[in-house]
């Protein structure tokens, strides 16, 4: 890949993720402000990936035709837009869900092109994914520091103020968004039309779809918990009368401990090996996940986060290294589109899902069912993640 390329497109992701990391928490408390339970915000927390659902397989084959300047501006122009319509237009907790889905949109269409760009760019995938991953992560552990800035001493924040910085945020990555369209694009994305249909996409070697699935399902589940992290921490707080910028502390930490892990994750994939590496990482993450409800001083707390987020810094970059090694290479953006279609589904139905079955036990009652699928995803994987090593050697 060649290096402005990829300079751009960490640029890309580091204001994208940032934008994700102070918009997320911002939303809980604006639905908070207006009177939701834990029921209802689940509700708002699933808006954000409804439109996803649906629409990330046709997205990825737009990108599997050379379609990226729509698919990436218009991404950008959506996040855009949701900034002034949370400060401006929303009354209520329907149209508070309005704009939460046109940001999942746009958040979609940008990391589809993100991602796309960066698995067809190279071969190098451990390495490369390391690296893109790392730039989001330090963009996850700035957005809580500035949360806990702007928000204060404060059990609720000022939103307003919250959004304007979101807003100048996402107009940066609209400018970065330009500035990618600017340079040439890597031969593997040149457009042209993939052959076979969606049936040729997924046709693997044997032994190998399995393996994908099952690094799909984790991928799906750490995503889920990191995502929840960021929308019921702020939940749980509120319940518990912590401040803002306790909340924004301990996210942070969180996030360091995943950036700490991204440096150290090619040894341990040498060390370990990929496969095994994935389904340990995320059963301790879900042991990990379940102790955050658990009341305990704040310096215990960031420990925990800290420890979290090692563990859940490791699916992300080998899910993606493995849908670049295995798929096949020119049909990229339809399996990276599946295996976001996956993740957002599981935003959408987990937090519902959990919330309706553990009505009472408020936040936390969502964070502890989150951990004990997680846990099961990592036990269900063993297998094809064994067959799929087998299949390597």
């Amino acid at each position: 890949m060649m290096r402005f390329t990829l300079v751009s497109v960490l640029l890309h992701a580091f204001f994208l993720q940032l934008a994700v990391a102070l918009i997320r928490p911002t939303t809980s408390y604006i639905a908070l402000d207006l009177g939701a339970t834990a029921v209802s915000l689940a509700w708002v927390v699933a808006s954000f990936s409804v439109l996803p659902i649906v629409l990330a397989f046709p997205l990825g084959r737009m990108l599997d035709i050379g379609k990226e300047k729509p698919v990436l501006v218009v991404g950008a122009l959506l996040m855009l837009a949701t900034g002034p319509g949370l400060i401006f237009a929303a009354p209520n907790l329907t149209a508070l869900s309005f704009w939460c889905t046109l940001l999942g949109l746009g958040h979609l269409m940008s990391l589809l092109s993100e991602q796309k760009r960066i698995a067809a760019g190279t071969v190098d995938h451990n390495r490369i994914f390391g690296i893109y991953t790392t730039s989001a992560a330090a963009a996850q552990l700035l957005g809580p520091f500035l949360l806990g800035f702007i928000g204060g001493r404060s059990v609720t924040p000022d939103t307003t103020a919250l959004l304007v910085g979101y807003c100048a945020i996402v107009f940066s990555l609209l400018l970065v968004s330009l500035l990618m369209l600017r340079h040439p694009v890597v031969p593997s994305l040149a457009s042209r039309s993939p052959g076979g249909g969606i049936r040729r996409a997924f046709v693997t070697r044997p032994g190998v779809k399995g393996g994908l699935a099952a690094s799909i399902l984790i991928s799906m589940l750490v995503l889920c918990a990191i995502d929840l992290l960021q929308v019921y921490l702020p939940a749980l707080a509120v319940e518990r009368g912590m401040a803002v910028s306790e909340v924004g502390l301990l996210l942070a930490f969180r996030a360091a401990g995943t950036l700490v892990c991204r440096f150290g994750l090619g040894w341990l994939v040498y060390t370990i090996g990929r496969n095994r590496i994935l389904v340990v990482s995320s059963g301790i993450a879900a042991a990990l996940l379940a102790l955050v409800v658990v009341p305990m001083p704040l310096v215990s707390a960031l420990v925990l986060m800290f420890c979290l987020g090692l563990m859940l810094g490791i699916g992300q970059p080998l899910s993606m290294a493995m849908m670049s090694s295995y798929a096949p290479s020119d049909h990229l953006g339809t399996w990276l589109a599946l295996r976001l279609t996956g993740s957002r589904a599981g935003q959408v139905l987990i937090p519902i899902g959990l919330s309706t079955f553990t009505i009472g036990a408020g936040a936390g009652g969502v964070l502890t069912g989150t951990a004990c699928l997680l846990l099961l995803s990592s036990l269900g994987s063993i297998r094809p993640l064994a067959r799929l090593e087998r299949n390597e050697t």
